[in-house]
């Protein structure tokens, strides 16, 4: 019946597509009452972000821009595309490469090209510091193995 689909429609569209009551507390909550945790954290992520940057670019093949947001970064592998990793395979793409540094690192990062950025990899700096330079770390002694 199109009328009760209307109806049906309209009381959907109503009660849906707004934030919940619980929601928008909380909401308020955090603008109003998390400037100290804010700050703080900010401060946690720029050092983890410039950490990264430091390690990465150690690596002549390696060229990362400073990420102005978000938690993650989109270092350029495009140097690399054409080498070979110590197992003989030529890394032609991103994918390759996550692939490469996996299984040879045990570093897991994600392909760039999923997010439209050809031949650079997505690497998230939202883990502790010290997991950070590890692998960080590892992916330049990667990168600096490559023939």
């Amino acid at each position: 019946n199109e009328t009760l689909i209307r109806a049906m429609t309209t009381i959907q569209s109503q009660s849906t597509s707004n934030a919940s009551s619980i929601s928008q507390h909380a909401a308020i909550e955090a603008l109003e009452n998390t400037k100290e945790f804010t700050l703080k954290n900010k401060l946690i992520y720029q050092n983890r972000r410039d950490k990264l940057i430091s390690i990465l670019s150690k690596s002549k093949f390696i060229d990362v821009v400073k990420p102005m947001g978000s938690f993650y970064a989109f270092p350029s592998i495009q140097k690399l595309i054409g080498r070979k990793s110590t197992n003989g395979n030529t890394i032609m793409s991103d994918r390759e490469f996550v692939i490469e540094l996996l299984n040879e690192t045990g570093v897991a990062v994600v392909p760039g090209s999923a997010f439209g950025i050809k031949n650079s990899f997505r690497i998230s700096f939202a883990v502790t510091e010290a997991l950070l330079e590890e692998a960080c770390s590892l992916i330049v002694k990667f990168v600096n193995s490559l023939n």
